[in-house]
């Protein structure tokens, strides 16, 4: 049985202060995209999306969570609100990886108050 493409929310969010940043994505179909929307991202930070495999378990960093594993890569975020396409493979070996994003956020004035998303895992399918 192939399996599906599927996006799953994951993990509790983490605020420095006010309201906590939040991370969605569609479903990542092989051959097409997922859209990825970062929103409430603190302002006077500097936000990245982290990219990587669902191996290991959560880790406690700065008093936040992180929720992806083996890191693959990652890409600057826009603040308060970034939003992008990340297009996936159309290659049948890739059904059924599994994927884990995450956005965080880092003051600029150096301090060490990290602000986290959720996670959302990602399954590419089709």
């Amino acid at each position: 049985i192939e399996p599906g493409a599927t996006s799953q929310s994951i993990g509790l969010r983490c605020a420095r202060s006010g309201t906590a940043p939040r991370l969605s994505a569609t479903d990542p179909v092989l051959g097409g995209s997922t859209r990825i929307t970062a929103t409430n991202g603190p302002a006077a930070t500097a936000g990245f999306l982290i990219l990587g495999l669902r191996d290991g378990a959560p880790i406690g960093v700065l008093g936040c969570t992180l929720l992806v594993g083996t890191p693959l890569g990652w890409m600057p975020l826009t603040v308060p609100t970034a939003q992008g396409n990340l297009a996936v493979p159309n290659d049948p070996s890739l059904a059924g990886a599994l994927i884990a994003v995450q956005a965080w956020y880092f003051p600029i004035d150096g301090s060490l108050a990290a602000s986290a998303s959720n996670g959302v895992y990602l399954t590419l399918g089709n």
